[in-house]
């Protein structure tokens, strides 16, 4: 996958898995019973899915889902996704390949879907075919093309759930490559509309975050569309920097733990607290060991730097 793409489609499939399948994947959707839960088994594919002789396998998503059968019965089934951001002739291998290693540990109920967000709107692999002079075999999966849906943007970005600005921001991602004038006005409207639904805080910054990744800007227009930012969350009356210092001391907390007992949780937290004001900031993230090299009161100083940025 693009790296472009990488982090925010698998953010997105991890939080909100029953609606990309409602908007991708409909008639799917309606067979999974959604009141059971889903699992994520995003924390085995390291070792499920290791290095093999058909490229690196990393795959994006396996969850486990109940599925209705016609007599109301339930089963659970494992569900594997992958968004592939550039035409690659080896890509559908690599689906078979990523079948068959979860389909060896879990057993037949395997189902893979990939959603294809690349530019060309001919190519659309959705099998892969063996054979040789005496066998044969056929591997299907379910595909889905997001350049399809350019025309449809209005009812992603009206959509119930949210995500739908985040598929609209992905087709947008691939229309505007080249064209910054164009993609900062895209980038501006999804904004807005996102606060226009008047969401619950923490769900506001996350979709912010995933728009940020997909449509990136450059330094000149970046700095426009932060004042915006800002301008909306007075205009709507949210509390910007009290929201978002909560999530900076959730990041920091989980950093400190992740940093280990060398430096413990006071570097840890105040690492977080940097990365993710840059990150709201649209900053280069100042990697982890740079920062560890730094002094408290340095860190201190530049989180005070960074809020001020944020609250100008």
């Amino acid at each position: 996958m693009n790296r472009e793409f990488d982090s925010p489609w698998k953010e997105t499939l991890e939080n909100y898995l029953p609606d990309i399948f409602e908007i991708l994947f409909p008639e799917a959707h309606a067979t999974f019973d959604w009141s059971q839960g889903y699992d994520s088994l995003n924390s085995e594919l390291p070792t499920l899915l290791p290095d093999s002789e058909s490229g690196l396998l990393r795959a994006d998503g396996l969850y486990q889902l109940a599925d209705s059968d016609e007599t109301g019965g339930i089963s659970w089934v494992f569900v594997h996704f992958e968004v592939q951001a550039q035409q690659d002739a080896q890509f559908p291998r690599r689906m078979f390949d990523y079948f068959k290693r979860i389909q060896d540990k879990y057993g037949d109920q395997v189902s893979s879907y990939a959603i294809l967000a690349d530019n060309n709107p001919n190519w659309r692999p959705s099998s892969y075919q063996y054979r040789n002079r005496r066998t044969r075999s056929t591997f299907e999966y379910d595909s889905v093309k997001l350049l399809d849906y350019a025309h449809r943007l209005d009812d992603l970005t009206t959509h119930r759930s949210p995500v739908g600005l985040v598929v609209a921001a992905s087709i947008r991602s691939l229309l505007t490559h080249g064209n910054a004038e164009l993609r900062f006005a895209d980038k501006c409207r999804l904004i807005r509309q996102l606060f226009e639904r008047k969401l619950a805080d923490d769900e506001v910054w996350n979709i912010m975050r995933l728009l940020d990744w997909l449509l990136k800007l450059p330094d000149e227009l970046r700095e426009e569309f932060n004042e915006l930012r800002i301008e909306l969350f007075q205009e709507y009356q949210m509390p910007f920097v009290t929201s978002f210092e909560e999530i900076a001391q959730e990041k920091g907390m989980k950093e400190g733990i992740k940093l280990g007992e060398e430096r413990g949780t006071n570097f840890g937290r105040r690492i977080g607290q940097i990365q993710a004001f840059e990150e709201v900031l649209s900053l280069p993230i100042t990697p982890a060991e740079e920062l560890l090299a730094k002094p408290l009161d340095e860190l201190d100083r530049m989180i005070s730097e960074l809020k001020t940025k944020v609250i100008r």
